[in-house]
């Protein structure tokens, strides 16, 4: 635990730097306590052992499974093609897992890291809080290629405008995990939607969560093809078994009311700062209704298809940053450790032993 919290004090330490820096002759260095934010977060992670929900799994397909190309199985609704071919590519390159794990970390992390350092105007805070949001997840090894394809798809949209590349990335994002069209969703977000439209949905979403019927309009996504019907049949078992034993927090109501209610009200000051504030608050929003309208029936939606939603939440915090004075942002960013402190006992809270103590390759219990 005293990794990452010490993790967390490490990159607001960067942000405050970051922030005296700005517009000074000193920015230049800006890129280079990026760089080693960026290594201290991928190699923490890719060097872990054993640590994460489906280590055994992936462990498991990688060593057994996917080895040579005539292991290639197009029919194995399991494992996405895309993720099997690379597997196999790299049993071409070495036959330790580890630096499997290690190879995605990097690759994962640089591309979160550009991204948000393109995008964002504190792309430092935003990192900090997405460390502390996503930790819980790691180990979703193929959602999160997905995720990575994804948003470099949103990244060149943005600054492109071209809707062809952008499905070109979820496409590959698709090959990797099918989730990934939800991501599709994000062509309408760069645009100022009216407050009492996002106030209606996020009410509509609420109130037909507390029903069956998102329930049984997913039941029905089993008759387009056999893959479907494979797909649809594991995330109802996994539902029922969520149900079972999941708990939804006051808490995580409350924050998905509170937080879009805060952000529409300063909406028209931090967008002045923040160029793509309206993606990033309309990406929590779908998150939102995603929530509302799957929390009572099927959590696993929740995790599976807010998974692309939820990364903004990290985004949209991060632009609170310029309501105050540059002055006041020191404080600003001790509030955020403290959120990230608690976001992070939040994400590992369902499996604390998986993550705690911090295992690496090297055996050292931190």
């Amino acid at each position: 635990m005293l990794l990452y919290i010490s993790t967390i004090f490490l990159l607001g330490f960067f942000a405050i730097i970051d922030n005296l820096i700005s517009n000074t002759q000193y920015s230049k260095f800006r890129t280079f306590f990026y760089g080693i934010a960026y290594l201290l977060v991928a190699l923490q992670f890719g060097l872990r052992d054993k640590m994460a929900t489906d280590w055994d799994m992936y462990e498991s397909f990688f060593k057994y499974y996917f080895i040579s190309i005539q292991d290639l199985d197009f029919k194995n609704y399991s494992v996405e093609v895309a993720f099997q071919i690379l597997q196999i590519g790299f049993h071409y390159i070495s036959d330790n897992y580890n630096l499997f794990v290690l190879f995605q970390s990097l690759v994962f992390y640089f591309v979160i890291f550009f991204v948000f350092y393109k995008i964002l105007s504190a792309p430092f805070v935003a990192i900090m809080l997405f460390f502390s949001l996503f930790i819980g997840m790691v180990g979703a090894n193929r959602q999160s290629i997905a995720l990575a394809f994804c948003l470099m798809g949103l990244y060149y949209y943005l600054k492109t405008n071209n809707y062809y590349i952008f499905f070109g990335f979820i496409v590959g994002g698709f090959l990797f995990h099918t989730s990934a069209l939800l991501f599709s969703i994000y062509l309408f977000f760069n645009r100022k939607i009216d407050s009492k439209y996002i106030l209606i949905a996020i009410l509509c979403s609420f109130i037909i969560g507390n029903t069956q019927l998102p329930f049984k309009i997913f039941s029905l996504f089993g008759v387009v093809s056999e893959h479907a019907m494979s797909k649809t049949e594991a995330y109802l078992d996994s539902a029922k078994q969520e149900l079972e034993r999941a708990q939804v927090s006051t808490f995580g109501i409350a924050k998905r009311i509170i937080i879009p209610l805060f952000f529409i009200y300063f909406r028209n000051k931090i967008s002045l700062k923040e160029k793509y504030f309206n993606v990033f608050l309309n990406a929590y929003v779908f998150g939102t209704c995603f929530y509302f309208l799957f929390y009572k029936t099927l959590l696993v939606m929740v995790s599976r298809g807010g998974f692309y939603f939820n990364v903004f939440e990290a985004l949209l915090t991060s632009s609170l940053f310029f309501i105050v004075d540059k002055k006041y942002r020191p404080i600003i960013v001790f509030i955020f450790i403290v959120m990230s402190i608690f976001y992070l006992n939040q994400s590992i809270s369902p499996y604390p032993e998986i993550f705690i103590p911090y295992r690496s390759v090297f055996n050292n219990l931190l």
